[in-house]
């Protein structure tokens, strides 16, 4: 398959934003700023990046009937009460709190078992 001539790809050299569609997060970590994405992010290691809402078609229609958390989740009073707790303790682990997507299997739960 041919690529079309002035299409927009990821990874274009120079001083230019790289951009990359589509990307699924599975993993957040609201305690650290933590994002887990599937896939390459284009850029150099421990470089910033630039997080959108997807605007792919059959993605947009997944997205109003189940709206992400991140970036269009803005924290309510009760979470930003649960943030000042977090700041306050210590606690052992920092990544109890958080968030899988639906189809990742989290670690701390049991096995995965297939019915015979």
């Amino acid at each position: 398959m041919k690529i079309v001539r002035g299409k927009r790809e990821a990874g274009l050299m120079g001083n230019r934003y790289r951009t990359s569609r589509g990307r699924l997060i599975v993993r957040m970590n609201p305690r650290l700023g933590l994002i887990y994405v599937v896939g390459p992010t284009p850029g150099p290691v421990h470089s910033f990046c630039y997080l959108n809402d997807s605007w792919l078609c059959n993605i947009r229609h997944e997205l109003d009937a189940n709206p992400p958390p991140v970036p269009t989740w803005y924290p309510s009073a009760e979470h930003l009460d649960l943030e000042r707790k977090w700041l306050e303790q210590d606690f052992d682990d920092d990544f109890q709190f958080d968030l899988y997507h639906e189809m990742l299997h989290r670690p701390d739960d049991g096995t995965i078992r297939f019915p015979v």
